[in-house]
This record gives structure tokens, C-alpha cells and sequence, in this order.
């Protein structure tokens, strides 16, 4: 009996031990969305350091200042082509001013592709290979077909070329099949409308309709052009440039992709990973890079007090410097994920690693408002294993005395 006593408590302590404790503490996975900062990219492995000063007196509609020094150092009269990743939607670029040795250089702008595609991994050169430049060849044509609707629907059947890019027109509610090498798509019209099908590179190789249509050949450019100036409304409030369609127009040049004209022209709120490419030529053996952009901040209303975030993410192995200022107003670091050093008000870290986030509060340490409730379930689990354990317990007890008083009985 002592031995099967002894396992009811063995069991219960692994029970206990495997009852998760909540401790509600501020930490980066509370924050749904993550959108880094990543640092300066190049091909070649020049850059000796990287400086990152961080004030929070800078903070201003949830962005804060993000100063950037580079120590760079390469073979004098070579040529080097750095990219500065900035996560942004088109219309939220902010102006970057890049110096060398303390002097202004140009740069260039590549429109990218969806940030969402490179929050998980590192891969910036293939970012880079997503992001396309604002100049258009003006000499790249395509047919556009015009369809005049004659009834409240719109079927087009249609042939293109292996790998032929094509941006075409439909409405909110479309069918679609294939067939024998052919498309067929049948999409909800008004009689009197206009649906047009932009095939780059020729014509179709073939082509009907219910309703009838006209073609003309146009160059990549004026479709581009015809249309900004249709719908120069929707892009002017929110200061989206042309440049940026003639970089969409690039990019399905590049995949060789079909399109559809709503995706084509209204993609624009999408968060892009763009770069600023710039080039280099060493006067000397060293050179220095400064810019100054903004980090999004992230608050989490949930805790109390509030707590803020900001995090970047490297491109490249070399050692960086960190230095937070912080303010009165919020004094604490509450939690980075590498070590940092408490100066008066400054914090400081020297790290190699390929990541950065910064947790900071008004207060040295800040718990969930739901805390209390979350509390109070994981007690109510305790409390229920308890009570169930000590049942357990006291039936097997049970069980076993009154077997031995009954087997004591009978051997009288």
C-alpha cells in the first residue's frame, strides 16, 4: 500500500509541475504586428561597423528617430552599389538624405514588393531582385482591345503566348475555364461600358467576344500614362507619383505575369520593402555613410502601464553600437533581446547579432490588465487538480483499508 501511495503523490507533483504559471510580463510576442527597420545591404562584404543611435525624446506619431553611421573600408578607386531598405507603402516614402564622408550623394528609388513576404527571413537580395526603378522603355508596345458591352454581361475567350504579360479587365463577380489551350471568362458588365484587355508584346493569338471590340497597337508607357490621367484623382490626395505605375509595369515586364486592371492600378496600400540604391567610389581606403530615417514605434495598450517597441533587422554580418536615449518621461528599458548597459539615462550594446528590438516603459516593469483574470483561471485549474488528485487519493486509501480489514476478518 505504501508503494501505490507513493505513486499518487508521484503523479500528483508531475501534475502540478506541468500546470503553466502566468506571469503576464511584457514581452515582444505580445505585439501582433512587427515592422523592423532593416540595415544598409551590399553585395560586398566592406562594411567594418555599424553605429545606431536611438533618441526617444524623437518619438512623434508613433516613429521615432533612427540615426545611421557605416564605417566602410575597400580597395581606394573601387566602385561599390549600397541598397537602404525602407518598409513603407508608396505613398509613405519619406525623404532620405544618404552622405559620404559629408557630402550628399543621389540615389534611386526601387518601388518593392510586399513586405509581408520577407518579415520571416533575411533573403534581402532577393527583395532586391522584387524591387524595380521608376524609368520605363518607352519602346515596349502591347495590343489593347477595347470591349463594348451590349448586354449586362461581358464573355471574352481568349489565346496569348507562352509567358506573354497581359493585364485585363473584370468586375466583381467573374467566371472562369480553360479549355483546349483557351480562357474563357464571363464577368458581371453594364450595356454601354468599356472593358479593355492590354496584351504586351503582340496580339493575342486569339480572340472573340459576345460583344464587339476594336485594337490598337500602344506602347507599355502611354497605358500607363492614359490611365493616371483618367483616375489623376484617386492618385494625387495621396501624392502617389506616376513613377511608381512605371515601376508595376516593370515588374510584370519581369514575371511575365496576367494581371488583372484593378490589381495592376490599385495596389498602392500595401506595406513595400523599397530601397534607395546608391553607388560609391572609394577616394581612399575608408569612407563613412550617414542617413537619418524613422522606425515605427508600437504601443501595447494592454499593459499597464503602456509599453513601446521598436526593432530592426540586420542584412549583413557586421558588429553594431546601440545607444538609447531615454527621457524622464520613460526612463526603463524593460526588455531587448540582447544585453544592454545602464548609463545614467543612455543605454548602450555592442552586438553581432542579426536582430534588434527595444521594449521600453514609464516604469521598470509593466504586467497585462488581464493579468488579474488570467490569475484567476490558472488558481481555478490548480484548485480543480487539487480536488480531483485528493479524491484519487482518498478512494484508493479508502479502497485499500477496507480491503485489509476485510482480509484481516476472514483469516480470524
Amino acid at each position: 500500500m505504501k508503494n501505490i501511495l507513493l505513486s499518487f503523490l508521484l503523479i500528483a507533483s508531475f501534475v502540478f509541475v506541468g500546470l503553466p504559471i502566468n506571469t503576464s510580463q511584457a514581452n515582444a510576442a505580445s505585439y501582433e504586428e512587427h515592422f523592423p527597420t532593416y540595415s544598409l545591404y551590399t553585395k560586398d562584404n566592406i562594411i567594418e561597423k555599424e553605429i545606431v543611435n536611438y533618441d526617444i525624446s524623437s518619438v512623434q506619431d508613433y516613429k521615432i528617430i533612427e540615426e545611421l553611421q557605416y564605417n566602410v573600408t575597400a580597395e581606394q578607386g573601387s566602385v561599390h552599389d549600397f541598397y537602404l531598405p525602407i518598409s513603407a507603402p508608396v505613398y509613405d516614402i519619406p525623404s532620405i538624405e544618404v552622405k559620404v564622408n559629408g557630402t550628399a550623394i543621389e540615389t534611386e528609388l526601387l518601388y518593392g514588393s510586399n513586405l509581408y513576404h520577407y518579415l520571416g527571413q533575411n533573403d534581402i537580395e532577393k527583395a532586391i531582385n522584387d524591387s524595380f526603378g521608376r524609368a520605363l522603355d518607352d519602346t515596349i508596345s502591347g495590343t489593347l482591345y477595347k470591349f463594348n458591352v451590349v448586354k449586362d454581361s461581358l464573355t471574352i475567350t481568349y489565346q496569348k503566348a507562352d509567358k506573354q504579360p497581359m493585364i485585363y479587365q473584370t468586375s466583381n463577380s467573374t467566371q472562369s475555364s480553360f479549355n483546349d489551350g483557351k480562357i474563357t471568362y464571363t464577368t458581371n458588365a453594364k450595356a454601354g461600358d468599356v472593358y479593355v484587355i492590354f496584351a504586351i508584346n503582340g496580339e493575342l493569338e486569339f480572340v472573340e467576344s459576345d460583344a464587339t471590340f476594336t485594337k490598337e497597337t500602344v506602347t507599355c508607357k502611354q497605358f500607363v500614362d492614359n490611365y493616371y490621367s483618367d483616375w489623376a484623382e484617386y492618385y494625387v490626395e495621396p501624392n502617389i507619383e506616376k513613377e511608381f505605375l512605371y515601376s508595376e509595369m516593370n515588374r510584370l515586364l519581369n514575371t511575365k505575369n496576367s494581371e488583372t486592371l484593378d490589381d495592376f492600378f490599385f495596389s498602392i496600400h500595401n506595406y513595400r520593402l523599397n530601397f534607395l540604391k546608391f553607388s560609391i567610389a572609394m577616394e581612399t581606403t575608408s569612407s563613412t555613410i550617414n542617413y537619418v530615417k524613422k522606425a515605427r514605434v508600437q504601443r501595447d495598450t494592454t499593459y499597464e502601464p503602456y509599453i513601446h517597441l521598436f526593432e530592426r533587422k540586420k542584412t549583413a554580418q557586421y558588429p553594431t553600437e546601440y545607444t538609447i536615449k531615454m527621457t524622464d518621461e520613460f526612463p526603463f528599458v524593460i526588455e531587448s533581446n540582447i544585453a544592454l548597459n545602464k548609463e545614467g539615462n543612455i543605454y548602450k550594446a555592442t552586438s553581432n547579432e542579426d536582430s534588434f528590438y527595444a521594449i521600453y516603459c514609464s516604469e521598470e516593469s509593466s504586467k497585462s490588465k488581464f493579468a488579474d483574470e488570467e490569475n484567476k483561471k490558472d488558481k481555478l485549474v490548480w484548485y480543480i487538480v487539487i480536488a480531483g488528485v485528493s479524491a484519487l487519493a482518498v478512494g484508493a486509501i479508502t479502497y485499500f483499508v477496507v480491503g485489509y480489514i476485510e482480509r484481516k476478518k476472514g483469516c480470524k
